[in-house]
């Protein structure tokens, strides 16, 4: 039996199930999930802009949560959302987001760690994560879609960023093996695109400004996501080949040596190599003085203990996990999303 679902064609496949047909191919070759409410929270961020309209495109009703609903105002798909007004502190607030959702996709946290008290991860993310699985157990949600870090992988990352997200996946996996809910957690590599924050932007802001100095020859590599290419992947995980699997670390498939991305990022700034390099401890030292003057004053020198981890770390965890269970194949790499970047980084400098 066909119906029609918010402009879109679907097939009737059981009492309560549709199947969207017009889009049955996917858009990144993942299999199609059936037609669900999906709340998204941080909605107004780098990849929550992206999700909504991949969601809308795959043909979902979606729901955000925000602190600021007039933030999502100046984006083309703010009409064809529901937005509630809410915050993960405010359990109130949460169950009423909450109510008649098949899925919840949790994007909001506290990402920029460099400005961000280590208290403030556990006092606010974490506590925000307990609250929503909580909203989402007593609304009888059957799925939390747990937007972690490629960080979170690694036991010995010392950053509270880190730990928090580490700590709220076994939280969750808990809650999935007493039968309390589906749950999908997905580990993005470093994400790019127009737009980004972070160690890697202020990186290519200082390429462009001429300030920055040349790292040391080393071997070390990242795996890295395009921005778009993660809301598809986001948008593939609510099928059930992914609940109470993974985590799933998402990536583009590319390995990225720090030499390499130096290069490009020198070429599209059309900036000359760098003519100094600072040795590897030159670094280690000024995250150490970053990490003590935060503490101090509260202020960031733009450098971290996390941006020298970042930089020198072995961050290059890729497998086919994902893609095997999804059928999910990024399309973007870092070099196509370089002078887009650029552009957008020229524009705010």
């Amino acid at each position: 039996m066909l119906a029609y679902i918010r402009g879109y064609p679907y097939l009737r496949t059981s009492e309560h199930t549709y199947r969207n047909i017009h889009i049955e191919h996917a858009y990144w070759n993942c299999s199609e999930s059936d037609y669900m409410r999906v709340l998204v929270t941080g909605a107004s961020g780098f990849v929550g802009r992206h999700l909504v309209p991949s969601l809308l495109e795959h043909g979902h009703e979606v729901h955000t949560l925000t602190r600021a609903p007039s933030l999502l105002e100046k984006y083309s798909w703010a009409a064809r959302i529901t937005c509630h007004e809410g915050d993960l502190l405010n359990e109130q607030s949460l169950q009423a987001a909450c109510l008649g959702c098949d899925v919840v996709i949790h994007l909001a946290s506290l990402a920029h760690i460099t400005n961000t008290k280590e208290e403030d991860h556990w006092n606010i993310s974490y506590i925000g994560y307990e609250n929503l699985l909580r909203a989402c157990v007593q609304n009888q949600v059957s799925h939390f879609v747990f937007i972690s870090s490629i960080k979170a992988s690694d036991d010995k990352q010392a950053s509270a960023y880190a730990q928090v997200k580490r700590s709220f996946e076994l939280r969750l996996q808990g809650a999935a093996q007493k039968g309390e809910i589906q749950a999908t957690i997905l580990r993005p590599a470093v994400v790019y695109g127009a737009g980004m924050k972070g160690n890697l932007a202020s990186w290519i802001a200082k390429v462009l400004t001429g300030s920055a100095p040349g790292l040391p020859k080393n071997s070390s590599s990242i795996s890295m996501i395009s921005v778009d290419d993660l809301a598809q992947a986001i948008a593939c995980s609510l099928n059930s080949s992914t609940q109470n699997k993974g985590p799933f670390t998402i990536h583009d498939g590319q390995h990225y040596s720090m030499a390499e991305l130096e290069e490009q990022i020198y070429q599209a700034c059309q900036r000359k190599g760098p003519s100094i390099r600072l040795p590897r401890w030159c670094w280690w030292l000024a995250g150490k003085i970053g990490d003590f003057g935060f503490a101090l004053t509260g202020r960031s020198i733009g450098f971290s203990s996390y941006s020298y981890d970042t930089l020198f770390g072995e961050d290059d965890r890729p497998d086919n996990n994902f893609a095997e269970a999804t059928g999910f194949i990024a399309k973007q790499r870092f070099s196509d999303q370089l002078p887009m970047i650029v552009e957008e980084l020229k524009k705010n400098h």
